[in-house]
C-alpha cells in the first residue's frame, strides 16, 4: 500500500506535469525540428534546400508560416511517450537492484533501459514522422515501407540514448559546481553539446528512414560511409543549427514553465 501511495503522491502528478510541458515544448520546437529534418534528408531525395536559413525561407515563401507545424498531429502522438518513458524508467528503477550503485550508474542504467524499452513504441513513431515530414514537401514521393522498416536505425536510437544520458549525468554535476555559471545556462549549454555530438547519428538515422532503392538496404555503418564518400563530413551535420535552436527553445520553456 505504501508503494501505491508513493506512486499516487509523486509519480502520477509528475507524469501529468511532464505531459503538459511536453505539449508546450512541442508547439515551440516543432518548426525547428521540421527544418532540421528537411535539411538533413533532402540529399536522400536528390533535392537541394540549402542550409537551415534557406530552408526556412523556402517554407515561408512556398507553404506559408503555418507549414512549420506540419505534421502536427503525428508529432502530437509523441507527447504521451514522455510520461511513458518516465513511467518505464521508474519501473526499471524499482525492479533492478541498482539502488546501491552510485547515483551516476544508477540513473544511467535505469534511464537507458527504461527509455530503451520504450523504443519499441517511440522509434516507429519517429520513422513515420520523418517520412511524413518530407513526403511531398520536397517534391519527392516515398515508396511504402514494409512493417520491419519501421525499426530502421533502431540501434542508432539506443546509442543516442546512452550517449545523451552518459553526457548529461557525468557532465552536468561538474558544470553545476562552477558557481559563476547559473544552473539554467549550464543545462542549456550541456544540452547544446549533447545535441551537437549526437546530431550525426540522427542524420544517418533519418536518411535511412527515407532511403530508396538499394540504399534502403544499407545498415548504419554502410550508410555513414556512403554519405562521407559521396557528400563529405559536413553532410552529417546538416540541420545542426535548427536542432540547436530547438534545444535552446526547449530549454527556455523548461525554465519559464
Amino acid at each position: 500500500m505504501a508503494c501505491v501511495h508513493t506512486w499516487q503522491a509523486n509519480v502520477i502528478p509528475a507524469v501529468m506535469e511532464s505531459t503538459g510541458r511536453a505539449l508546450l515544448r512541442l508547439l515551440v520546437t516543432l518548426p525547428a525540428h521540421r527544418v532540421a529534418v528537411m535539411t538533413a534528408v533532402a540529399p536522400e531525395l536528390k533535392k537541394t534546400v540549402g542550409g537551415s536559413t534557406d530552408c526556412v525561407v523556402r517554407i515561408v515563401e512556398e507553404e506559408g508560416f503555418l507549414a512549420f507545424w506540419r505534421p502536427f498531429w503525428l508529432r502530437l502522438v509523441h507527447v504521451p511517450t514522455v510520461p511513458m518513458i518516465q513511467f518505464s524508467q521508474a519501473v526499471v528503477h524499482s525492479l533492478l537492484p541498482v539502488t546501491q550503485l552510485p547515483y551516476f550508474t544508477n540513473m544511467l542504467v535505469a534511464g537507458s533501459l527504461g527509455e530503451g524499452a520504450m523504443l519499441a513504441v517511440t522509434h516507429p513513431l519517429h520513422v513515420i514522422t520523418v517520412r511524413a515530414t518530407v513526403q511531398g514537401e520536397l517534391g519527392g514521393k516515398l515508396p511504402l515501407m514494409p512493417p520491419g522498416g519501421l525499426y530502421t536505425g533502431l540501434s542508432l536510437s539506443f546509442v543516442t540514448i546512452v550517449i545523451r544520458r552518459t553526457m548529461m549525468y557525468s557532465l552536468f554535476g561538474l558544470v553545476r559546481r562552477q558557481q559563476w555559471l547559473p544552473a539554467p545556462v549550464a543545462r542549456a549549454g550541456l544540452l547544446v553539446l549533447v545535441a551537437t555530438v549526437t546530431h550525426p547519428l540522427l542524420v544517418v538515422q533519418d536518411r535511412m528512414a527515407c532511403a530508396q532503392g538499394g540504399r534502403a538496404e544499407m545498415g548504419p555503418l554502410r550508410m555513414t560511409r556512403t554519405i562521407l564518400d559521396t557528400e563529405g563530413p559536413f553532410a552529417l551535420i546538416a540541420g545542426l543549427r535548427a536542432s540547436i535552436a530547438g534545444v535552446l527553445l526547449s530549454s527556455l520553456v523548461r525554465e519559464l514553465f
